[in-house]
């Protein structure tokens, strides 16, 4: 927590929404009860993932600072290592089929080898268009979170 205190001194008044997308906080706003968020800890840097337990802890206080957790319960917030399949897989088992939303090619396979419905977020995209050349169960690429929001709608994935 020392981390965050520091960035505090540093930048009186910042705000840890800040470190989330908009549009991403939005939905989650929405739509919190039906959001289970997972979150790897893991740098795309070998090098920066030494410390694994305490880069799980800083996503796990990033998460919670940002007021995500608060809005989808602790309960709902899990922070894995390099990997999202094992909990990804628990998670099915305890629910059923649901939609995946992620925006590393990575983890769309991992959601993909336990045959869930994958939605690729492709920041900058501009718009969304379907994947022909995606594994099957890859559903779509997003633009964001808004885009996504319509096309679960569509989809009937979620309710308006």
């Amino acid at each position: 927590e020392d981390v965050f205190t520091k960035i505090i001194e540093m930048k009186p008044g910042f705000s840890f929404e800040e470190l989330v997308h908009e549009d991403a906080l939005s939905f989650i706003r929405e739509f919190a009860s039906d959001c289970i968020i997972v979150s790897s800890a893991a740098s795309k840097k070998e090098e920066h993932n030494i410390d694994m337990p305490a880069r799980k802890l800083f996503q796990k206080l990033k998460i919670r600072y940002s007021g995500i957790e608060k809005l989808v319960g602790e309960e709902n917030v899990h922070v894995t290592d390099e990997s999202k399949e094992p909990k990804l897989s628990e998670l099915k088992q305890k629910y059923g089929e649901y939609v995946f939303l992620d925006d590393s090619k990575k983890f769309i396979q991992e959601a993909e080898n336990i045959g869930m419905p994958a939605v690729r977020i492709i920041r900058g995209m501009g718009h969304a268009y379907s994947h022909e050349n995606s594994p099957a169960r890859m559903e779509r690429m997003v633009s964001g979170f808004v885009d996504f929001r319509e096309y679960a709608i569509s989809k009937g994935w979620l309710t308006s």
